[in-house]
C-alpha cells in the first residue's frame, strides 16, 4: 500500500469498509490482510490469465498497473466486488470462506471469482442455491486439495478458480 499509494489504494480502503465485507471478514485488520484479500479477488478476477507465482509479485504487478485506475476503472472493480460480497454474506454470513475455523485466502479468492463470474450474467434469484453449491464445492476433494496446499502454485490457482466458476455457472 505504501509503494502504490493513489486512487487504487484508496479504492481498496473504501471497499474494505463495505458492510457485507465487514460482516464476512470481521473487524478491520491492522496488517491490512482484509484489503489484501480484496486485492487478490480483483487481481484474479480481472487478470487470472496473467497469474504466475509468487502471489505477492502478481499482486504488486496488478496494483502497479492499476495504480491510477486507468486500465481497469473504479466502477468496474466496485461492480465486481459489491454484489459478490452481498450474495456471500446473505447466503453464508460469518461462516463464509471458512472451511475450518479461520478464513482461508484461497477459498476466499476462488469463491469470490467464481461467483463474480456468474454475476456477470445478472443477479441470482435466490441465495439458497449458491449456499448449496458452495457446500458441494467444499466437499470436492480436488478443490479442497487446491485450497490447502501449494495454494500459490499455478495449477492449484487455475484448478480452484475453474472449479468455483463451474460450481456457480448454472445458478439462476
Amino acid at each position: 500500500m505504501c509503494i502504490f499509494h493513489g486512487p487504487f489504494a484508496e479504492l481498496l480502503e473504501r471497499l474494505n469498509g463495505c458492510e457485507d465485507w465487514r460482516a464476512i471478514y470481521g473487524p478491520p485488520s491492522k496488517r491490512l490482510k482484509d484489503q489484501e484479500l480484496i486485492l487478490r479477488f480483483l487481481a484474479l478476477f480481472f487478470s487470472a490469465d496473467e497469474y504466475s507465482r509468487p502471489m505477492n509479485e502478481f499482486l504488486n504487478t496488478f496494483m502497479g498497473r492499476n495504480r491510477y485506475l486507468k486500465k481497469i476503472g473504479s466502477q468496474a472493480m466496485t461492480d465486481a466486488f459489491m454484489p459478490t460480497v452481498a450474495v456471500i454474506n446473505q447466503a453464508l454470513g460469518r461462516k463464509a470462506l471458512r472451511p475450518e475455523r479461520a478464513l482461508n485466502a484461497a477459498v476466499c479468492d476462488s469463491i469470490m471469482v467464481g461467483l463474480a463470474n456468474r454475476l456477470k450474467r445478472g443477479k441470482l434469484r435466490k441465495a439458497g442455491p449458491f449456499a448449496a453449491a458452495y457446500t458441494s464445492l467444499l466437499n470436492d476433494a480436488n478443490y479442497m486439495s487446491a485450497v490447502k496446499t501449494g495454494t500459490a502454485d499455478e495449477p492449484n490457482v487455475d484448478l480452484r478458480l475453474a472449479k468455483a466458476t463451474e460450481a456457480f455457472a448454472g445458478l439462476e
